[in-house]
């Protein structure tokens, strides 16, 4: 099931992970509650496979502050506290909806330290108590909406920090998007990864490490 992570958590920790993905799988296969969840949520493999990379890509970014941008079901987010220790996480959405179900979902498993927040970037880099060492942009896949919000949490992360971009192989606005971005911000380098993940990194601060 897990066993990427076996060994390097504990079983606790890998234990709220199945219930998250099987609370998830379920909700979208609840007619009531999927208006909100994106299409892959139907097949439960991947989105275990989804939160396996995530947890992959945050494991070494300890004793920090974490962003993402698009709480949607939350599973980003919560996927994000569980794996990354001493870590406090801030995740945001323009939709209600989706910040009251996350909340519901971070008290039933008992995770502690994710925040959610009603409202766009601007609202998100409000509320941070500090700058970031990663960031997770997966909210609307217009160009505009996606370079807007890369921009807008750029100026809050640490020059090592690593911000990953969601969807970018899959939707055009995103791929859009993180090119213009790219070249607005030559310092930041793809660094490639996980089909459909972009992990961008400033490329003068990764030689100094």
């Amino acid at each position: 099931m897990t066993a990427n992570l076996v060994g390097a958590y504990s079983t606790d920790i890998l234990s709220k992970f199945d219930t998250l993905v099987s609370d998830i799988f379920a909700d979208f296969n609840d007619p009531i509650r999927t208006y909100q969840y994106e299409a892959y949520y139907a097949d439960r493999d991947t989105v275990m496979r989804i939160g396996i990379r995530l947890a992959g890509l945050v494991c070494l970014h300890e004793g920090s502050t974490i962003t993402e941008i698009g709480t949607d079901s939350g599973f980003g987010a919560l996927t994000l506290a569980l794996f990354s220790k001493n870590c406090e996480v801030y995740s945001c959405d323009i939709r209600e909806e989706s910040i009251i179900e996350a909340k519901k979902r971070a008290n039933r498993l008992d995770i502690n330290n994710v925040h959610f927040v009603h409202g766009d970037v601007d609202a998100l880099a409000a509320a941070l108590p500090s700058r970031a060492t990663f960031a997770h942009v997966d909210a609307h896949h217009t160009k505009e909406a996606c370079l807007r919000d890369l921009e807008g949490i750029y100026p809050y992360l640490f020059g090592r920090a690593t911000l990953v971009v969601d969807d970018v192989d899959e939707a055009n606005g995103v791929r859009s998007a993180v090119d213009e971005f790219l070249q607005n911000h030559p310092e930041l380098i793809h660094v490639p990864t996980y089909y459909n993940f972009w992990v961008l990194r400033n490329g003068l601060e990764a030689k100094r490490r």
